[in-house]
């Protein structure tokens, strides 16, 4: 497995260090410049180094990201907001890989590495939530 460095950066927020990567997981933390002579390597630039964001409770099936903004018209109560979304999710296409994968694509560019999906399964769309979340 390859090894890369990462140089100069603070994590949470403490000293300056050098982190060593094999793969995906962090295998060595050492102050700063005193790290194992690396090829690959990233300089860190002093930033703050955290690890990334969990999203434990997710509904990447039936998310609206990057359709047009619509009022709500409904009901206000739970139930009211559950019969909207069910009365417009085929006019919207959702569920859909497509609406899925840019949900999912938004929470990786702004830093979460770990998510769980729930998903609708209902008579009205069957089992199309667990395919759109999963399409293999």
């Amino acid at each position: 497995m390859t090894s890369l460095l990462v140089t100069d950066v603070r994590p949470w927020g403490g000293p300056l260090s050098d982190l060593v990567l094999d793969g995906a997981r962090i295998t060595r933390v050492c102050p700063a410049g005193a790290a194992p002579a690396i090829t690959d390597r990233i300089d860190g630039g002093g930033r703050l180094a955290l690890p990334g964001f969990v999203n434990a409770h997710a509904h990447v099936d039936k998310s609206w990201w990057g359709h047009p903004w619509e009022p709500y018209g409904g009901i206000t109560t739970t139930e009211g907001r559950i019969a909207h979304e069910r009365a417009e999710r085929d006019r919207l296409g959702i569920p859909s890989v497509p609406v899925a994968e840019a949900v999912l694509r938004e929470f990786l560019r702004h830093g979460t590495t770990a998510t769980r999906s729930h998903v609708d399964v209902d008579l009205g769309i069957g089992l199309r939530g667990i395919e759109a979340a999963d399409p293999s």
